[in-house]
């Protein structure tokens, strides 16, 4: 138990483990062969495309340097970027754990869930954006998370602006770390905000977002900017079809006929984020999910139930959050996105572990436990 306090130890655990994972593979997708042309066109060909192209500017620099670096050998470079990116997840997940927890179960329980992580581990043989998305989209959460945990941990908003940069330029979700970062700053960590309000702040967000969102999805013509037009009128197309998560007919929906489907489909989708059967999958893919999932998901209930503090509160919101997101634009083939938000979920089971081990740090009332964020009764 005590090497997990070794970070250089969790960090080799992980990069073994996730490279062994890769049996030797190294793959290409359909958007992998698209990276590939923008990083062999250069700067000006990817600005003449769609400006959300741009988003993924850091990504295909990372892939030009390799690919000028060693022609003969660039892709096992950026499958070292991947495995090197789920080392640097992992060491801040069991950091952040272990002082979200005073079980000595917890830091372990997330270290396993999180090398067994399926939705992981898939796309480390990929030439994509997932594995370092995770990394940098994770950063920002740990830095809130460190301020809601250590009493005195000093800002860092450079820090925090670099890797909110960092992610949104690897993938267009990035930007959704920035409201994530202002409000956990604000409301978890300062306490400006009082948490009702904070809470009717959200529910009246959520709200605004959905109606407009819906409106512009049925009439695309709504959509009064020029920026994002194209994105719309695509998206509109897709659900107008009943598409709900790319590429996966079983979740098909009749063609929408109002702006009241769209609502649906949104709504639907939102619940399937968090989906781990299908029709779709393999016998052996669902068994696995069910496996996996089924205590991932009690853990996290647990800790949802008898945690009621701001780092518990925090997870939620991310999670929350990024779900909203996909919900409001695309959820794509086999719950791809899903994949980032995965040492979230495990954070909240390994409190889930620490309330079950009966030594929760909120309980104990230790100095490094989370403040009681949630009002009781």
């Amino acid at each position: 138990m005590r090497k997990l306090t070794n970070r250089w130890f969790v960090f080799a655990v992980t990069v073994v483990a996730h490279a062994a994972a890769t049996g030797g593979r190294l793959a290409m997708s359909p958007d992998s062969q698209l990276y590939v042309r923008l990083a062999d066109g250069g700067v000006a060909a990817m600005l003449r495309l769609h400006p959300l192209i741009w988003t993924k500017g850091l990504y295909v620099a990372l892939l030009a340097a390799a690919r000028a670096l060693t022609p003969a050998h660039w892709m096992a470079i950026m499958i070292a970027v991947n495995v090197v990116s789920s080392g640097v997840v992992a060491v801040l997940l069991v950091d952040v754990v272990q002082r979200a927890s005073r079980s000595a179960a917890a830091p372990l329980v997330a270290l396993l869930f999180y090398l067994a992580c399926y939705e992981v581990i898939q796309w480390m043989c990929f030439v994509l954006t997932d594995p370092l998305f995770c990394a940098a989209s994770f950063v920002p959460f740990y830095l809130v998370a460190r301020r809601i945990l250590i009493k005195g941990e000093p800002r860092r908003p450079l820090l925090l602006a670099i890797f909110v940069l960092l992610a949104a330029f690897v993938r267009p979700p990035g930007i959704v770390l920035v409201p994530l970062v202002i409000f956990g700053e604000l409301v978890l960590v300062e306490r400006r905000i009082s948490p009702r309000a904070a809470a009717a702040i959200v529910a009246v967000t959520m709200a605004a977002l959905f109606f407009v969102r819906t409106a512009v999805m049925d009439d695309p013509a709504r959509w009064p900017f020029a920026f994002g037009k194209s994105k719309i009128v695509q998206f509109s197309a897709i659900e107008k079809r009943g598409e709900v998560v790319d590429g996966r007919r079983e979740t098909f929906r009749p063609p929408v006929r109002s702006a009241f489907d769209h609502a649906v489909i949104a709504a639907d989708r939102f619940v399937r984020f968090f989906q781990v059967t299908t029709s779709g999958f393999s016998r052996a893919h669902n068994l696995v999910n069910a496996v996996y999932f089924a205590p991932l998901y009690a853990l996290g209930a647990i800790a949802v139930l008898r945690r009621r503090d701001a780092f518990v509160a925090g997870l939620l919101m991310w999670i929350g959050a990024f779900a909203l997101f996909y919900a409001l634009t695309v959820l794509d083939f086999d719950w791809r996105y899903r994949g980032p938000l995965m040492p979230h979920f495990i954070a909240l089971a390994a409190v889930g572990v620490d309330v079950l081990a009966g030594r929760s740090a909120a309980q104990r009332g230790a100095v490094s436990a989370a403040p009681r964020f949630f009002p009781s009764g």
